[in-house]
């Protein structure tokens, strides 16, 4: 994957850019220092290698939501908790039901 440095902007608050592609959309950060930049190519380049390009395409909205859920479940195993959240939803949800028609 290439990674282009795009010439710097001093009209913007953030001048040093860099563009690549991925599924044939650009995609660009900006950053405040031309050192900065070369931090983050370094570390992007080396994750790239690491974890290869397909790790570019996880949908950002969707890794908030699940580092948001990691964040309240903790040392649990994600996969666990769906498990026991899908065994007793209906339970949950039949008792809440009952009491609701009992008044």
């Amino acid at each position: 994957m290439k990674l282009r440095e795009l010439e710097p902007d001093y009209s913007r608050n953030l001048p040093f850019g860099i563009r690549w592609y991925v599924d044939r959309k650009a995609k660009h950060k900006f950053f405040a220092t031309d050192q900065e930049r070369q931090k983050w190519k370094t570390k992007f380049q080396r994750d790239l290698l690491k974890h290869g390009a397909n790790s570019l395409k996880v949908d950002p909205h969707r890794l908030k939501r699940w580092e948001r859920a990691d964040a309240i479940i903790g040392d649990a195993d994600p996969v666990e908790v769906a498990e026991f959240w899908i065994r007793n939803r209906r339970t949950a949800q039949s008792k809440v039901t009952w009491n609701a028609l009992e008044k």
